[in-house]
């Protein structure tokens, strides 16, 4: 009897130790679908690490391959398209090639979809009479305003545009930027999720698919294959929870009413039953103040870097010419790679945290430091010879 008390004692124990660590996508909804997958954990005693802000799907799926992060909200569309290569296939399907492949499945469907979507405003699409996607192809002269991801995503602008037949060249934006664009009349034309706040606020108009080329994109949550059974039967509980009109509410209450996304998706969790504990307010002043010192220290410490390695660099440059040329171009290079894609390659190797951040700073920062430095010793060396 002792044994068997021991051991539900050392399982209760580990359980409420062990650490959940959450990712998300750098928008609203991953936000608030992930607060609720960590609020979930918390009130079941597991210690959850949030890894928010993480950029695109294939940052997020490297996290979660290489074990960052061991869970993080998805669509099936963009799993089937995107991560498994295979667009339109139905979950069972795609859940058992992530197993395969990845050791990753799919832990349960919110109960929504979120399609991808063109919207317009109503009195653009009404001058241009356009109502339908393919009405696009008969206005080059609309401009398009695309966020970065859906540019070049498999199931996403470019698949899309050969489909239509669409002449828009599309500029890339933040999502988040796309819908002041679009109604400060800059652009014509940007990508949209179907349960975005914005559409409703904004009175926009969601073309329609006329050619079915987007899949279905059910919201769920993928999981890392070795988390326990106990922690996947936690997530199963968030199965069914939200449909699409209150996700659409969700998303607007954060961005109109101002609150926070884990006020949203307390409340939420707590109208239906799934959490007892309240919401506590966090101090905004104190959060930003929180953030702002992380982001200065991150930039100092990369600062104080770059120019320990800048420095010598350009002074050897100058010495040795021939090499000059070719090292400042390469470093050049390194300016033009998003940063997003930095992080994709950096975190399989360093993981996430500190460390990926402090080198994508130091590369940004070391071509105008080595630059002016050899500069400033051909300007040094004319001063002494005159």
């Amino acid at each position: 009897m002792r044994k068997i008390l021991f051991l539900m004692l050392l399982m209760g124990t580990s359980a409420s130790a062990q650490t959940i660590r959450v990712g998300a996508k750098h928008f609203n909804e991953g936000y608030i679908l992930s607060e609720m997958l960590s609020l979930l954990l918390e009130e079941k005693g597991y210690t959850v690490e949030r890894k928010y802000n993480l950029g695109g799907t294939m940052v997020c799926f490297e996290a979660l391959r290489t074990g960052a992060i061991d869970s993080d909200p998805e669509y099936t569309g963009t799993t089937s398209a995107a991560l498994v290569k295979e667009p339109r296939l139905r979950i069972p399907t795609s859940d058992s090639l992530l197993r395969k492949n990845f050791a990753i499945e799919t832990g349960a469907l919110f109960g929504f979809n979120n399609t991808y979507a063109l919207v317009m405003q109503k009195s653009v699409a009404r001058k241009k009479d356009i109502s339908r996607i393919s009405d696009l192809s008969q206005h080059p002269e609309l401009a398009a305003g695309i966020s970065y991801e859906f540019l070049k995503r498999e199931d996403g602008w470019d698949q899309l545009a050969h489909r239509y037949e669409l002449p828009q060249q599309p500029s890339g934006l933040e999502h988040g930027l796309a819908y002041q664009a679009l109604m400060q009349n800059k652009i014509d034309v940007t990508d949209a999720y179907s349960t975005d706040g914005e559409i409703a606020s904004h009175d926009l108009l969601l073309l329609k698919d006329d050619k079915n080329f987007f899949p279905e994109y059910q919201a769920i949550i993928l999981l890392r294959s070795s988390l326990a059974p106990t922690v996947k039967n936690i997530v199963g509980q968030l199965e069914g929870a939200i449909s699409e009109t209150e996700m659409q509410a969700l998303n607007a209450a954060v961005l109109y009413e101002k609150k926070t996304f884990k006020e949203v998706a307390s409340t939420f969790l707590t109208q239906k039953g799934l959490i007892k504990s309240a919401f506590i307010p966090e101090s905004v002043t104190q959060d930003m103040l929180n953030k702002t010192g992380r982001h200065l220290a991150l930039t100092f410490v990369a600062l104080i870097l770059a120019i320990l390695i800048a420095i010598p660099l350009g002074i050897f440059l100058f010495w040795h010419p021939r090499l000059a040329t070719g090292v400042v171009s390469f470093i050049g290079l390194l300016q033009t790679i998003p940063s997003i894609a930095l992080l994709a390659i950096f975190i399989p190797v360093f993981g996430i945290g500190v460390i990926p951040a402090v080198i994508a700073l130091l590369l940004y920062a070391l071509l105008p430091i080595v630059r002016n430095t050899v500069t400033g010793y051909r300007g040094w060396i004319r001063y002494l010879k005159m």
